[in-house]
């Protein structure tokens, strides 16, 4: 089922999603390469986008690569209502499922410097209270923050008192980094009261810059990961696959992502540049032979003393 936290202010947006799944004959299980966040970025806005409910449409396709399918299309100019038009069309599959067919997915993100979130769904509502029974259809919030704005959809009622006003705490006083990480810290938590949420998530945070992250909170640094929307990021830059560190026993290290930060460059427009810098660990180099010339490829191993911050030159093609 999954829980899902959005937290929206004026200074940033925050959005989670764990990796817990649910079938059609009601059964669970947690698989860690789910696309239950999932980014998306525009010329003229940018957005976290995350489900919870259904695991998989009537043929079969994880409703995580239909919705890494639905983001990623390569329409830079397209409006937000374009695109939740878009994730309403889950509507012409849902009908096809019997048994469980809840969903809902939720979108948070600023148009320029304006916060804005959407939710669909067939059996909550905009604050994550559940309809009196499964509706035919998908019902749309469109919705406008303008403060301090709390929202829990799946099993809101895991999280306690406590953590929602630790987390409110945090938002208020505008700590990206510490809300990150008591997001991850309270799923966590919340894992531990209920049957349909893992211990493992995503958190994900946007601010009106045009700055974004996505953190991995519970996952052992030693597992095999990389999500797959991040194989389609690289993918279409080029990157084909990952040269690994050996471990002391000579065996090649599996490769984790750890996470990932976005920038547009430039004023927001056709004239806005995306800069998204993907961070592994155990990895040597990435490998590829493939070019984009819309992308420029930079990697780098990280020393003990790396910087924070780096700079990018880029070239206009």
């Amino acid at each position: 089922m999954t829980l899902n936290m959005m937290l929206t202010s004026r200074h940033g947006v925050y959005l989670t999603g764990d990796f817990r799944l649910a079938y059609s004959d009601g059964h669970t299980e947690d698989d860690l390469l789910a696309q239950k966040l999932v980014p998306v970025v525009k010329f003229e806005w940018c957005a976290l986008v995350a489900f919870c409910g259904i695991a998989k449409t009537p043929k079969g396709l994880d409703v995580g690569d239909w919705l890494s399918n639905a983001v990623h299309v390569d329409e830079r100019k397209e409006s937000i209502g374009a695109f939740v038009a878009r994730l309403q069309t889950a509507d012409r599959w849902l009908s096809g499922l019997r048994g469980e067919r809840r969903l809902t997915i939720t979108v948070v993100g600023f148009n320029r410097r304006r916060p804005f979130a959407a939710v669909l769904s067939n059996f909550e509502d905009a604050d994550g209270k559940k309809l009196p029974k499964v509706q035919p259809h998908l019902q749309t919030f469109r919705l406008k923050p303008k403060d301090i704005e709390l929202r829990f959809f799946g099993d809101p009622a895991s999280v306690s008192v406590d953590d929602r006003k630790h987390l409110e705490n945090i938002l208020r006083k505008n700590q990206p980094k510490a809300l990150r990480a008591a997001l991850g810290e309270a799923n966590s938590r919340a894992s531990e009261k209920s049957t349909v949420i893992s211990a493992q998530c995503l958190v994900g945070s946007l601010l009106p810059t045009g700055a974004g992250e996505i953190s991995v909170y519970g996952i052992d640094t030693s597992t095999e990961y990389v999500p797959r929307f991040v194989q389609h990021e690289m993918s279409s830059a080029g990157v084909e696959g990952f040269q690994c560190k050996a471990g002391p026993d000579g065996k090649p290290l599996s490769p984790h992502w750890k996470g990932m930060t976005m920038k547009v460059q430039g004023k927001l427009g056709t004239d806005a540049q995306f800069v998204i810098l993907h961070v592994l660990s155990n990895v040597e180099r990435a490998i590829g032979t493939k070019k984009n010339a819309n992308m420029q490829v930079f990697q780098k191993i990280a020393g003990p003393n790396e910087p924070e911050r780096y700079t990018f030159t880029t070239r206009r093609r």
